[in-house]
């Protein structure tokens, strides 16, 4: 179970990263606007947990903002150094 879970994890960081990586390349700015609204989303779903939604659903949501926290930085870093 745990090299499944580790894989579904990787699939859904590198979903999100590579999505938002070449956003981010193109507009650092607006990605970023978006990136903190799909998080504040993802951070209030991580939190309602009333039901269970069980392993493979909690690693994929922890793998999604594991991603877009990455892009979140490295739009940060762009556009403080340009």
């Amino acid at each position: 179970m745990e090299k499944y879970l580790q894989e579904k994890y990787d699939e859904h960081f590198d979903a999100q990263y590579y999505y938002w990586r070449e956003k981010a390349f193109e507009n650092p700015s607006q990605t970023l606007k978006d990136i903190e609204a799909e998080l504040k989303a993802l951070y209030i779903r991580l939190d309602n947990d009333q039901e269970g939604r069980g392993n493979v659903a909690e690693t994929g949501i922890v793998a999604a903002v594991s991603g877009m926290e990455a892009i979140r930085a490295e739009c940060l870093h762009l556009l403080k150094n340009g």
